[in-house]
């Protein structure tokens, strides 16, 4: 039996940044990930923070990789 629910973690506060983090790990997994397959990452699977940090009224997304992409306690940090 398949379930319809979508549970409110699993659906990203920000889906153009969640896009582009994916997109990202995706151009570079062999990099991140070697041979391992490519899995989409949740949101659950990282923290960000929106902060403008060079004064120009644009709010740049520091971006706390976790889970497999941070090995458990917190891993790279981008900046998008």
């Amino acid at each position: 039996m398949v379930s319809g629910f979508v549970y409110a973690a699993d659906l990203p506060e920000h889906p153009k940044l969640h896009a582009a983090i994916n997109a990202h790990l995706l151009t570079e997994k062999e990099k991140y990930f070697g041979l391992i397959p490519f899995r989409p990452m949740t949101p659950s699977e990282y923290r960000l923070e929106l902060i403008d940090l060079n004064g120009d009224g644009v709010k740049e997304a520091l971006v706390l990789m976790l889970g497999q992409y941070g090995g458990g306690t917190g891993g790279p940090l981008f900046i998008f």
